[in-house]
């Protein structure tokens, strides 16, 4: 592999803003070691927003007591820059990641995911501060740290702890509350999600991010209690993993409409059963169209036989589209004649008819 040309310090000078400055400062650390820290504290000064939290990084890197302490002494300045209480973030040692939590929420936007870990010591210290400083400051610091949130490998046990201490109204104000209760059961929380004293929207979507059983155990209840709000949650039913349970509660229910849709949601093996079994007593209509694409996502003989069934009917042949797109996992060699015949007769659906049969092999 060519080695790249070195980089000269007459090259990281103005216009040193440039995107491209910041490719070459790397480059010029990586072959001056030690010999680059004069220049990056140029950069410090001098730079660009980018080039200056680059730098900041580097000499993080080269000498993190050197870059601590500039850090401390920009920060210790009357009304420091934004840019200047970002480098303590940047440089993230205890000692930075301490003043930070004394100064402006705003700052700590500019945490990274592996800092805000770091920083796990010290947020309650923090968070209280902040929340002596008013509302204004308080959202703000929980809003950072729920962006941090966002990054999975800032997830660690003591940052996740100290966001859920963060959903008790003893401990922040009922926005905050809300705002953090609401960032843990969008992640699947856990402990979260298995609360009891969650509002009804809540509940049922923190019951969507639980386990296949425990979301079955949650719902079933208040299914059987009041089916209706089933309408509300038939995208739990589509997971690949639900509860072979559901298939015996929904067979009860006592809407026809209702079951058939809830069956339909269902992915699972154990579904078949019960939709051959609503197939065989349901009119054609909309539920029965509905049963028939949904045998679509099975791969059993059974179904074949009845999608060939309606598809020689002229019910059938109305939505030949549906029909045969749903006979592509289960069609039988066999079916082909019969399929190629049919498409002779209704040009109008023939590319669906040819790309059932190729699918059918």
């Amino acid at each position: 592999m060519a080695k790249s040309k070195p980089v000269s310090e007459h090259e990281l000078e103005a216009p040193i803003g440039k995107a491209r400055h910041v490719k070459l400062l790397a480059r010029f650390v990586a072959q001056q070691g030690l010999a680059a820290i004069e220049a990056l504290e140029r950069c410090i000064i001098e730079g660009s927003p980018k080039m200056k939290a680059a730098a900041w990084e580097w000499l993080a890197q080269l000498d993190e007591a050197r870059a601590e302490g500039l850090a401390l002494s920009a920060a210790d300045e009357p009304r420091p820059k934004k840019s200047r209480l970002q480098a303590l973030a940047l440089v993230a040692t205890p000692a930075c990641l301490r003043r930070l939590a004394s100064q402006a929420p705003v700052s700590m936007k500019a945490l990274t995911p592996g800092g805000w870990v770091r920083a796990a010591a010290w947020l309650p210290e923090g968070y209280a501060r902040a929340r002596e400083a008013g509302m204004a400051a308080e959202r703000s610091w929980a809003s950072a740290l729920m962006d941090a949130l966002e990054h999975e490998e800032a997830r660690v046990e003591p940052l996740l702890q100290f966001s859920r201490s963060l959903t008790s109204p003893a401990s922040a104000s009922p926005e905050v509350c809300a705002m953090m209760l609401d960032r843990l059961i969008h992640l699947g929380d856990l402990p979260t999600c298995r609360r009891a004293d969650l509002s009804t929207f809540q509940f049922e979507a923190a019951s969507r991010r639980l386990p296949p059983d425990e979301c079955f155990d949650r719902l079933a209840p208040r299914i059987r209690s009041d089916e209706v709000i089933l309408w509300e949650l038939l995208s739990v039913l589509g997971r690949p993993d639900a509860d072979p349970r559901w298939v015996e509660l929904l067979g009860a229910l006592k809407s026809q409409e209702l079951r058939v849709t809830a069956l339909c949601s269902l992915t699972s093996s154990a579904a078949l059963e019960a939709l051959l079994v609503e197939a065989a007593q349901l009119p054609w209509g909309r539920s029965m169209k509905e049963v028939l694409h949904a045998l679509g996502k099975f791969d059993d003989s059974r179904c074949a036989a009845l999608l060939m069934h309606w598809l020689n009917t002229p019910e059938g042949l109305e939505v030949a589209p549906l029909l045969l797109t749903a006979l592509r996992r289960s069609g039988r060699a066999e079916d082909v004649p019969v399929l190629t015949a049919l498409a002779a007769r209704d040009e109008l659906n023939r590319a669906f008819y040819a790309a059932t049969i190729e699918a059918i092999g």
